[in-house]
C-alpha cells in the first residue's frame, strides 16, 4: 500500500492587505461624492489605511486604478457642468481661470503697501522715503 501524500495550502506570506478592492470601492464612492481623498479614506476606520498606504496600493495592484480614475473623472465631469450651466457667470469664469489659466488668468492685483510708525509724525515719514528714494536712484 503506497502511501499517499497530503498536499498542504502554501501559507500566504507577508501582511494582511488592508486595501482591497471592496475598501477601493468605497473609497472610490466616497470621493466621487466629492470627499477628499484623506477624509474618504479616513471612514475606512483602520489606522493602516491612509494616503501613502494608498498610493502604494494603487501602484501595486493596477486593477484597483480604474474604479478610482472613473470615480473621480464622475465627480469631476457633474463638478464642471454644474458650474458650467451655474445661473451667476462668476462660477464660470472662476472654473475657467482656475483650469485654463494658461488662457484665462487673470493678471495680479497690484497692492501698494504703507507701512506707519504709531507716534511718529507723518511729515518725518514722508521725509525719510524721500531720502530712501533718492538713495535708491
Amino acid at each position: 500500500m503506497a502511501k499517499q501524500r497530503i498536499l498542504k495550502k502554501p501559507r500566504k506570506v507577508g501582511r494582511k492587505r488592508h486595501i482591497t478592492m471592496d475598501v477601493v470601492e468605497r473609497v472610490a464612492e466616497r470621493f466621487g461624492l466629492g470627499l477628499s481623498l484623506k477624509m474618504a479614506l479616513v471612514l475606512e476606520k483602520d489606522v493602516c489605511i491612509n494616503e501613502d498606504s494608498w498610493a502604494k496600493a494603487l501602484s501595486r495592484n493596477p486593477e484597483f486604478v480604474p474604479p478610482f480614475a472613473a470615480a473621480k473623472a464622475d465627480f469631476y465631469d457633474r463638478a464642471m457642468r454644474r458650474l458650467a450651466n451655474a445661473d451667476d457667470p462668476k462660477w464660470l469664469t472662476w472654473l475657467l481661470e482656475r483650469r485654463h489659466a494658461d488662457e484665462f488668468h487673470r493678471p495680479p492685483d497690484k497692492l501698494e503697501l504703507r507701512q506707519t510708525i504709531e507716534g511718529v509724525p507723518d511729515d518725518f515719514i514722508a521725509r525719510l522715503r524721500d531720502y530712501a528714494k533718492q538713495r535708491r536712484d
